[in-house]
């Protein structure tokens, strides 16, 4: 009985530590990934957002939730992908409208699990006209304001 009692004790300390990371990681998400509300009628004009979003950088930072979800293509792979998180100290700045030669797309809605639209949510597209670029910046709103949820790269 001597023996297992060390065993014992490590499964309990490893079984606190885990339930203690899943707490905080719940309480960490909670307070910087807002969810929808189902009406957004009263959310703020998305295109005076948008360009304020790319042309000022504390704006920009502070209408992101972190971590920032980041989809790119694998290194290795190119038809495969990778998911990331970014953290608020790991954050760059970033530019949808660089070049005159992009081709941009505002998609209004999304759509959740159930497959309902979702009209609080904006996605914009920005592809390369003459080269292989292609990001997707997709917006959340909450409390009347747009939010940055996630950012994916599948340039070449």
């Amino acid at each position: 009985m001597n023996n297992k009692l060390p065993a014992i004790k490590m499964i309990a300390i490893a079984a606190v530590f885990f339930a203690l990371g899943y707490f905080i990681s719940n309480e960490r998400n909670k307070s910087e990934r807002p969810l929808a509300t189902s009406d957004c009628t009263e959310t703020e004009p998305f295109l005076p957002f948008i360009k304020k979003f790319n042309d000022d950088i504390q704006f920009q930072k502070h209408r992101t939730l972190f971590p920032l979800i980041y989809v790119t293509y694998q290194e290795d792979n190119p038809e495969k992908t990778d998911t990331f998180l970014i953290e608020r100290n790991q954050w760059e700045p970033l530019f949808l409208f660089e070049s005159a030669e992009v081709i941009m797309k505002i998609v209004a809605g999304g759509f959740d699990d159930s497959n309902n639209c979702n009209s609080c949510e904006m996605t914009v597209v920005v592809e390369g006209i003459n080269y292989g670029d292609k990001v997707v910046f997709r917006f959340l709103s909450d409390d009347k304001r747009w939010y940055l949820t996630t950012f994916e790269n599948y340039s070449l």
